[in-house]
């Protein structure tokens, strides 16, 4: 794959993220999975939706949105580009900087994007160092040693051994190898859950029907007695205008 290639599958990758991110927005606003797939989305297809609800219904996916929100909340300094986290997102932007003909674009240039459309900033912590870095990277100008971006985001916020720990922007660690038999057990946990929702959802699919069920015969006595009910009334009008009739002939004689 080629970095024009590799760019533009980045690009996509990253819009249909933002468009998931939106539809679940909209999922959680309906307040319940049963509202939600009442309430499609324009420009989206009906079945896709339904299909998106039923994955957003199951537990495990809810437990794993909370979490991720949980951590979300927890990062002092996060960035606006969407999911990712710091790495993919620095090199994305790197890339588009460079089609550009930016070859200098820094982790500072990065982090300076943290703003909103009103351009403001994120959070205070974001300003606070992004202040540092501008300082530092001022107070070098004139000495041997002159910071660049990268030297003084380095050293203001540090360097992690994680690329997936909170800001994550120092060197990945060392790749674990997997073995034949970890991978084999993997699957077999994933099959196991994976089953354990089929049959959560085939449940659920019973009881929906059990009580559709139980509706539609409630409805079909309710609709019964309604009827005998007004037969019994027009039989009632019926004899009494019967009597009406005998009173009044009695009253003329």
């Amino acid at each position: 794959m080629s970095e024009v290639e590799g760019h533009i599958w980045a690009k996509f990758q990253s819009l249909v993220r933002t468009k998931r991110g939106r539809l679940h927005d909209d999922y959680k606003a309906c307040g319940s999975g049963a509202k939600a797939r009442e309430s499609i989305p324009k420009n989206v297809d009906e079945d896709a939706w339904k299909h998106l609800c039923d994955y957003w219904d199951y537990i495990l996916v809810q437990a794993k949105c909370k979490q991720n929100a949980l951590n979300r909340s927890k990062l002092k300094h996060p960035h606006n580009q969407g999911p990712n986290a710091f790495v993919p997102s620095l090199h994305e932007m790197k890339a588009r900087e460079k089609l550009k003909g930016n070859d200098d674009f820094t982790k500072m240039d990065f982090y300076e994007r943290r703003r909103s459309k009103d351009g403001k900033w994120i959070n205070n912590n974001v300003k606070k160092a992004h202040e540092k870095m501008r300082a530092k990277v001022d107070e070098s100008k004139d000495t041997n040693h002159p910071m660049n971006g990268n030297d003084a985001f380095n050293d203001v916020l540090g360097t992690k051994s994680s690329d997936c720990a909170s800001l994550g922007h120092g060197p990945p660690p060392p790749a674990k190898k997997v073995t034949y038999k970890e991978l084999n057990e993997r699957y077999r946990r994933l099959e196991e859950q994976n089953n354990l929702l089929l049959h959560e959802r085939d449940d659920y699919k019973e009881q929906l029907t059990s009580t559709n069920n139980k509706m539609k015969e409630l409805e079909d006595n309710h609709n019964e007695q309604m009827a005998s009910s007004m037969d019994r009334v027009k039989e009632l009008e019926k004899k009494g205008a019967f009597f009406d009739n005998i009173a009044c002939q009695l009253l003329k004689q």
